[in-house]
């Protein structure tokens, strides 16, 4: 064992973790949860959710393949 290793397991052995978890859960039920991330889906993703169109059927009819699609939703390419 290294010295990390000692250390974190002393640290460790002080914490309560149960009072730490309810603690946090009083936090999250006054609304003090920390930053929040607000992530906005790209445009094909909203598109494809109006028109109310599965991932297959919505490259059907764009003519690309799911896989494209997927990677245009997911951030990974862009279309063209």
């Amino acid at each position: 064992m290294n010295a990390n290793e000692k250390e974190l397991i002393e640290r460790d052995s002080r914490r309560d973790i149960w009072q730490e978890t309810l603690n946090a859960v009083r936090d999250i039920k006054v609304g003090n949860v920390g930053h929040v991330e607000t992530v906005e889906p790209p445009p094909v993703v909203e598109a494809r959710r109006r028109s109310d169109l599965s991932q297959s059927q919505f490259a059907e009819l764009l003519g690309v393949s799911v896989h494209t699609l997927q990677d245009w939703e997911q951030g990974r390419r862009k279309p063209k």
